[in-house]
């Protein structure tokens, strides 16, 4: 079953780190079997509290485990983990491993 991860940004702490991050994680993505859905800016919020709401990808893959690997990836320099923590200086995000129940 595929399984999806959705990473949202909920605040860009270095607007240049955050576009080299997005430059470079399509590349990766695809190199671990994934594939993004959609991704972009939040236009609108039509639920709920409406504060911290920037950006949201979903990637798809075609299992958990595959979603898993890709996104604990430990490798050394040039993959996945370098890459995470860019992120995690560029923005603040929460990220999540969706199962497909179909």
């Amino acid at each position: 079953m595929p399984a999806y991860v959705i990473l949202h940004t909920a605040e860009i702490l270095d607007e240049e780190l955050h576009a080299e991050f997005r430059r470079r994680v399509g590349p990766q993505l695809e190199a671990k079997g994934g594939k993004y859905l959609m991704r972009g800016n939040v236009s609108e919020v039509i639920g709920g509290d409406s504060s911290g709401h920037r950006r949201v990808a979903v990637m798809e893959f075609e299992t958990t485990e595959q979603a898993q690997d890709w996104a604990r990836d430990p490798q050394p320099p040039g993959e996945y983990a370098d890459l995470r923590e860019l992120r995690d200086r560029a923005a603040r995000t929460i990220s999540l491993i969706v199962e497909s129940t179909d």
